[in-house]
């Protein structure tokens, strides 16, 4: 129903005690965002406190698909595009890259110029992922799931897919 590269193949993602994902502005109605997980049409979502009993679990609320994993990819637009770069953090070591004089003109150590500044600042071609909890690639997932390798072969898709494309997948 969503095709992606980084699930083909999958046809179950062990996503314990998982927050739902709602895309809201312009994402909602973007089509190059890519849904990584969704529950079943069945699934209600919990937001008080409860005790993990099958026999006092109660559904709660619509009964709906919801998205629990996504893929935004960019360009993404700068926080600091109309603002000066903010400064370190106090006691933070600030790293000055160091070219050599006939490359750039400049003398050796000699602080790069406000180009380079800016360029920070332009857009960047890139991914956004965000997965409705962390503990799907944990060790303890991984030892709770142990028949299965179906989360790390998740998580080793999504790594390959954002570095190397889809091609090797």
């Amino acid at each position: 129903k969503y095709p992606s590269p980084i699930t083909n193949g999958l046809e179950v993602l062990y996503l314990p005690w998982t927050s739902s994902i709602t895309l809201e502005g312009k994402l909602k109605d973007r089509k190059d965002v890519q849904y990584l997980a969704v529950s079943s049409p069945q699934s209600t979502v919990q937001t008080s406190t409860f005790t993990i009993d099958p026999a006092r679990l109660r559904p709660i609320g619509d009964k709906k698909e919801r998205v629990l994993a996504v893929l935004v990819p960019g360009p993404f637009e700068s926080a600091y595009k109309d603002k000066p770069t903010p400064a370190p953090p106090a006691g933070a070591k600030e790293e000055k890259k160091k070219e050599p004089a006939a490359s750039n003109g400049k003398k050796e150590g000699e602080e790069e110029s406000k180009e380079e500044n800016a360029a920070a600042k332009e857009e960047k071609k890139g991914y956004l992922v965000v997965v409705g909890n962390a503990f799907f690639a944990s060790d303890d997932c991984r030892s709770m799931f142990w028949q299965t390798r179906v989360n790390m072969k998740f998580f080793q898709n999504l790594v390959e897919y954002l570095t190397m494309g889809s091609d090797l997948i």
